[in-house]
């Protein structure tokens, strides 16, 4: 791998010589070194950098392609009127002020306030790795991803069509 290549590569992947230290284990003088072409950059280097360049690739694929294939649910008619196939929704609003909304399928006479809190955390550690991902970078994600509990859930309402339906303090 030439220098070139390895500084392209490193870029790619969000990072800069001293976040590619870390990742690598070795001192920043090491990668500047091998980004400079002061010294050869090591095979078993080389191999990983591809393999997560090759990952990222992949994985863009797949949210390219589940972009396109994701589609709103299908309207149906119903005495003449056209409705959404889509459940109440379920809106909580946790400790640290995030706001999730969730659509839950449920009969809305029994509505399971359960599965929405379950799919509320869920949303909010989701969220909580994109953001993560943003301010450190691929590599540091790929190194650790495991999100936090999520706050407290203080508020919490199911919903639908504007109306709300049910309501719980926490």
């Amino acid at each position: 791998m030439t220098p070139e290549a390895f500084k392209t590569a490193i870029e790619k992947l969000g990072l800069d010589l001293s976040a590619a230290a870390v990742l690598f284990g070795t001192h920043p003088r090491t990668t500047r070194r091998w980004a400079n072409a002061e010294r050869k950059v090591p095979p078993p280097v080389c191999n990983f950098l591809r393999h997560l360049l090759a990952e990222a690739r992949a994985e863009a694929r797949a949210r390219a392609k589940s972009a396109k294939t994701t589609r709103a649910p299908k309207a149906r008619k119903t005495n003449g009127k056209i409705r959404a196939r889509v459940g109440p929704t379920i809106q909580c609003e946790f400790a640290d002020g995030t706001v999730t909304r969730m659509s839950v399928f449920t009969a809305v006479e029994k509505l399971d306030w359960d599965r929405g809190i379950r799919l509320s955390q869920a949303a909010w550690q989701s969220r909580w790795q994109t953001q993560y991902r943003k301010q450190n970078g691929r590599a540091a994600a790929l190194i650790d991803t495991v999100a936090p509990v999520p706050p407290v859930i203080v508020t919490a309402h199911f919903e639908q069509d504007g109306k709300v339906l049910a309501q719980r303090e926490f």
